[in-house]
Order: structure tokens, then C-alpha cells, then sequence
């Protein structure tokens, strides 16, 4: 009874893990690796029933049937599990293992060997976690719940291998190939239960985790122009600032704005102003260095902190920049639309605050708005004419 008892219990927790995985995947059909959890657990459920209240020793189908559910619930959490951390998974070697030990079920129920079933049914889903461990731990992350993960499935993995062991030392040599209500099946129960239970706890406890990371990206990156946000980027300023007066280096700003960006939205719609948006991030992010940072900081307008660099040099760069993008353009008809920007730069003086630095920087910017936008301030010492078959959105 308390072994039929606790084999109600297992399942009831993984049909909950099955009904919340599934849950997450409805919310966000991207993210195949819950279905898999879901699929697994759900596997899982069936091939618990199946064993304790349909099996009876003597069918040969039957047990191949359950062995094919639980080596699918097997290849479901681990397949999760490998893809959430964007590995590659071994299918072929799943299915080579769910044929070969769905044959040695058939041969043990045929042949009435109890031992033979016992190590057929555990020992190829004990083999596919095995797998799985290993292709997670090849994935290279050591994140602590990714740690955790691998031990329990190499838990799991071990606890199949070893129940043909667990069942001379409990109960001796089997005589009948039906233990659904044996000392073992109880104990049995337990182990899986735990292991079950502990593995779905961390698989939720994994995509906690990845909804928090990838919020803290979000919050991190523009994901329109794929530059760091505004308070990503006035930290990362700040941090480069500090550097420059320990190291006594010179540092500049440009701050830049797309010119007449209101008229590209309603002229073109604001889907032509979103790639305006990512086209200009693009360029800025190729035609920065390594030590530089950049960022949008509003909306059509970006920041720029060049390191080791005098304002005749940030002048030049921004030059380049505003050369450079009107060859981004966006046909419509016939006409070609110049997207032009204006720019800002100031040096950065010892000492001076980047809210200072940026003050200055954004005056001189409209400064150059005011002399016609398209255009510099201050002018840097090479002035590049423009292409006067480009048609411009006029003031």
C-alpha cells in the first residue's frame, strides 16, 4: 500500500512540472527547450502509470512501449536541457540507444528474465542522461545551476545503472518479472521521485535565471541599434573618464543627432525610422575602436567617447560618420531620401565632470543645427563636399 501510495505521488509532481513547462512554452513558442522539459515530464507520467498499473510481467509489447515513453521523457528533459544552453544535441545516439534497449526488453520478457528487463529498462534511459551530462558539460558553462543540473542527471544515470544491484541486495534474484509492489519498487519510487522533483526544481530555477540575464541585456543594450543603452553607457563613460585622469590621457565626446528624424516617421513611417535608427548604430559601431564607447542615448541621438583622442581627431571621426551615412539609403519611388545627422564634439578637459563634458559637446551640436545641420562643430580642418545628386529632406 505505501508503495502504491508513494507511486501516486511521483507522478502528480512531474504531471505539475508538465502543465508549468508547457505553460512557459505557450507564453513563448522561441524557446523549444520547455517543450522539451514538458514533453519529458509528460513521458515521464506515462511510463510511471503504464509500469505500475497496466504492466503484469508476461507482454512483450507492453514493456517495449513503456520503455519507448521513457526513453522519450529521457530525451525530452536532456534534449531541453542540451539546447537551453545552445549545444548541439546527439539524436542519433538517443534513438541508437532507445532501439537497442527496446530489443533487450522484448528478448527479457520473451525470455522471462527478470534481471535482463531490470537492466534493459534503466539502463538505456540511465544512458541517455549519461549522454546528456556530458554534452553539458562540454557546453563549457559553470554557472552553479548548471553544475547542479549535470550531477543530477549523472545521479539519475547512476541510479539506472546500479538497480539490478539494488535489487540483489534488497530483495535477492527476482522470480517474476512484476515488482510493481515490492520492498524495491518502493524504494525505487523514492530515489526517482527525489531525483524527478529536484531536476524539474532546477530546470525552473535555470529559466528564472535566464529571464533575469536576459532583462538585465535588455536593460543593458538598445535592441534597435544595438549599442549600450543610455545608463549603460553614461557608466561605462564615467568609468573611461576616471581612466583618462589616472592615466592622463585625452578623451572626447561627439554627440550626434539624425537630422529631421520626425520627417522620415511620418514621411515613411516609423518602420523607416527604426532602420534609420539601426543603420546609424551599425555605423558607428564599425567605425569605433575597441577602447571607445558609444551609445544611444535618446531617440534619434547617440554619444560617442573617443579614447586617446584630441578634438581635431573626434572631428575627423565624426566627418567620416556624417560622409558615411547618407550612402544608407531608403528608396521610395524614384526618390532617394539623404538621411543626414549633425554632430557635436568637445575635448575633455582634467578634471571635468562627464555631465559637464556632455553639456558642452550638446551645444555645439546645436550650433551646427543652426548653421543648416548636415554638418560639424567645430568644423574639422578637412572639409569633404557632399553628393549633389542625393535629394535632401529639406528644413
Amino acid at each position: 500500500m505505501f508503495a502504491q501510495i508513494l507511486s501516486m505521488i511521483t507522478p502528480a509532481f512531474a504531471l505539475l512540472l508538465t502543465c508549468v513547462f508547457g505553460y512557459l512554452w505557450a507564453r513563448d513558442r522561441h524557446k523549444l527547450h520547455t517543450l522539451g522539459f514538458s514533453l519529458g515530464y509528460a513521458c515521464f507520467v506515462v511510463s510511471f502509470l503504464l509500469v505500475v498499473l497496466v504492466f503484469d510481467g508476461r507482454s512483450a509489447p507492453m514493456a517495449v512501449l513503456i520503455n519507448l515513453v521513457a526513453s522519450g521523457g529521457a530525451i525530452g528533459l536532456v534534449w531541453g536541457a542540451v539546447r537551453r544552453l545552445g549545444q548541439p544535441s546527439p539524436i542519433a545516439a538517443y534513438l541508437a540507444v532507445t532501439v537497442c534497449s527496446s530489443v533487450l526488453v522484448w528478448l527479457s520478457v520473451w525470455a522471462q528474465v527478470p534481471m535482463a528487463l531490470i537492466l534493459a529498462q534503466n539502463g538505456g534511459s540511465a544512458l541517455i542522461m549519461a549522454i546528456g551530462a556530458v554534452s553539458l558539460w562540454h557546453s563549457g558553462s559553470r554557472q552553479p545551476l548548471d553544475r547542479v543540473m549535470i550531477w543530477l542527471l549523472g545521479l539519475f544515470s547512476l541510479h539506472g545503472f546500479t538497480r539490478p544491484v539494488q535489487l540483489m541486495l534488497l530483495e535477492g534474484r527476482p522470480e517474476t518479472l512484476n515488482f510493481g509492489t515490492s520492498a524495491l519498487q518502493a524504494v525505487n519510487v523514492v530515489l526517482l521521485g527525489l531525483f524527478s522533483v529536484g531536476l524539474g526544481m532546477v530546470f525552473l530555477a535555470s529559466l528564472v535565471r535566464d529571464q533575469i540575464d536576459a532583462e538585465r541585456e535588455a536593460a543593458r543594450v538598445d535592441p534597435l541599434s544595438g549599442l549600450p543603452s543610455r545608463a549603460e553607457f553614461e557608466m561605462a563613460a564615467n568609468h573611461l573618464l576616471d581612466r583618462a585622469r589616472d592615466e592622463r590621457v585625452d578623451v572626447s565626446l561627439i554627440v550626434a543627432d539624425i537630422d529631421h528624424f520626425k520627417r522620415v516617421n511620418d514621411t515613411w513611417g516609423h518602420a523607416a525610422g527604426d532602420q534609420v535608427i539601426a543603420t546609424f548604430g551599425r555605423l558607428i559601431a564599425a567605425r569605433i575602436r575597441p577602447s571607445d564607447e558609444a551609445g544611444r542615448v535618446g531617440g534619434e541621438e547617440f554619444c560617442l567617447l573617443v579614447w586617446n583622442c584630441k578634438e581635431s581627431g573626434a572631428s575627423g571621426l565624426a566627418e567620416r560618420l556624417r560622409l558615411a551615412l547618407p550612402d544608407q539609403s531608403r528608396r521610395e519611388g524614384d526618390t532617394v531620401a539623404r538621411c543626414s545627422a549633425s554632430f557635436g564634439v568637445a575635448q575633455w578637459s582634467p578634471g571635468e565632470s562627464y555631465k559637464s563634458l556632455f553639456q558642452r559637446a550638446d551645444a555645439l551640436l546645436y550650433e551646427a543645427k543652426r548653421d543648416g545641420r548636415d554638418r560639424v562643430c567645430p568644423k574639422p580642418v578637412v572639409d569633404y563636399s557632399t553628393d549633389s545628386n542625393i535629394v535632401s529632406i529639406s528644413a
